[in-house]
């Protein structure tokens, strides 16, 4: 899981170089690569953005580093051709509906496999069970007086 995100970080900074869409204040188009360096790095990246998408559904740390990398691919979505930009949408429709869901199942106290892990399911039952580790007194056997 480490190594994801930071080979996630990794692409998350390329993905910021590219120009955006909708240009922030205080930027300007030298801010970011050219034109010809952004065609070069945006096969790659969609690569990228693919590989960690497979991870999304498998993996609970791989949602919100693939989450973010969506929400920046979606900002250059321009950069992409008119498929890659379909699919970056889907994807990002995708973790939209997943991040609403794992909201509102937080909000009931909901304990799927979407929002709360295992371990934590398992320490709340694990705190509500009737354990002792203190022998009970009895009144008979040999220690009886």
């Amino acid at each position: 899981s480490y190594a994801f995100q930071r080979a996630a970080r990794q692409v998350l900074g390329r993905l910021e170089r590219l120009k955006p869409d909708v240009m922030p204040p205080g930027k300007s188009a030298t801010d970011f690569t050219t034109t010809e360096e952004a065609q070069r790095w945006a096969p790659a990246l969609m690569v990228c953005l693919r590989a960690a998408f497979l991870q999304y559904s498998k993996h609970a740390w791989a949602k919100a580093s693939t989450d973010t990398l969506i929400k920046a691919a979606m900002a250059v979505r321009r950069q992409w051709d008119e498929g890659d930009a379909r699919q970056v949408e889907e994807w990002n429709q995708v973790c939209k509906g997943a991040a609403v869901a794992r909201k509102a199942l937080a909000a009931s106290g909901g304990s799927a496999a979407m929002g709360v892990s295992r371990f934590d399911t398992d320490a709340r039952r694990w705190q509500a069970a009737d354990i002792s580790i203190a022998k009970k007194k009895t009144g008979g056997g040999d220690f009886a007086q």
